[in-house]
């Protein structure tokens, strides 16, 4: 008997689905913003960096700052990548795992569903977050931003296209 959910694909987020890095994020991004341009963001901008590809993001908060040049935007993306990678080698990211995060995998793994990671963080920020909080066994397939990626349809379309191979 198969299962309901082998033929079945599921394509989570990785962060605030998988594990809580929020605080993280809005710290690196503050500390990345304060050092090269002077300000924090507020509110709305902060809640605007979640979910978009890197590029996005940081091209629409130097756009509604009237910063903008593709450059500062590439620059910000590796001054991110940077300070993320540093950030996750200090930080006990197990400890910010999604309570209920890891059954739900198990199950998912337990009944054979194709699953997979999409992410709007660049391939080294999701690896790390992956390895580091010791999820990465659970997704053979990662979809992920290039620092190049401008829209988030790009990586769960590539996710999908993954999965079905």
């Amino acid at each position: 008997m198969t299962s309901p959910l082998q033929n079945h694909a599921f394509i989570f987020d990785l962060d605030g689905t998988l594990v809580d890095l929020r605080q993280i994020w809005e710290q690196a991004y503050n500390f990345l913003y304060q050092q090269k341009y002077g300000f924090i963001l507020t509110k709305p901008e902060m809640k605007s960096m979640f979910g978009p590809p890197e590029l996005e993001c940081h091209t629409n908060i130097l756009q509604g700052r009237n910063l903008y040049t593709p450059e500062k935007a590439q620059e910000l993306v590796r001054k991110t990548e940077d300070i993320m990678l540093l950030t996750l080698a200090r930080t006990d990211v197990p400890r910010h795992i999604i309570p209920g995060a890891i059954p739900c995998l198990l199950e998912l793994q337990r009944e054979r569903a194709a699953i997979t990671c999409a992410t709007g963080n660049i391939e080294s920020i999701a690896r790390g977050i992956l390895a580091h909080s010791g999820l990465q066994d659970y997704f053979p397939v990662v979809s992920f931003s290039s620092p190049q990626t401008p829209e988030r349809y790009q990586i769960v379309s590539k996710a999908k296209m993954d999965l079905e191979q």
